[in-house]
């Protein structure tokens, strides 16, 4: 496996966008940027090299570096690779991101379909939606209902 290859994956599976990557003897650099839609599956990715760098002859630091664009300060995702084995590692690492499992997703609201103006106005029935307090309860209510049935 070559550093594209990862750089591919790590794009793909955890949304990083690189920016620069270093390659000396015993270490990999790679600097990039990850939008904020992708920052669940970063994280995961982030949390899968820490756990395996425990147990394998090389080492990772994951860390944000900060510097200026136009006048604004900006971050950028850094992770230093290093170790006497690290380029034997390639294929390791790219499994690593192929094999981090996509987050959970949770759709907060979704619109329904054929649904037109505002779903919370009460009908000219009085169904529907209404507010605390202003909706009939109990023994009103039984009168209201009596009302509409009468007329």
């Amino acid at each position: 496996m070559q550093v594209e290859d990862l750089l591919h994956k790590l794009q793909v599976r955890g949304g990083f966008e690189t920016v620069n990557d270093t390659k000396s003897n015993t270490q990999l650099r790679i600097l990039g940027r990850v939008p904020k839609e992708s920052m669940n599956m970063w994280l995961i990715v982030v949390q899968r090299f820490l756990a395996a760098s425990e147990k394998s002859d090389w080492t990772v630091d994951v860390s944000k570096q900060y510097f200026l664009k136009n006048d604004r300060v900006v971050f950028g995702w850094r992770l230093i690779f290093q170790g006497s084995t690290v380029w034997d590692q390639l294929a390791e690492l790219g499994q690593i991101v192929t094999n981090s499992p996509r987050p959970k997703t949770m759709l907060d609201e979704q619109p329904l379909p054929g649904v037109h103006g505002d779903r919370n106005v009460p009908s000219a029935t009085g169904k529907g939606a209404q507010g605390v307090l202003k909706a009939a309860v109990g023994p009103v209510a039984v009168a209201q209902a009596r009302a509409m049935q009468g007329s």
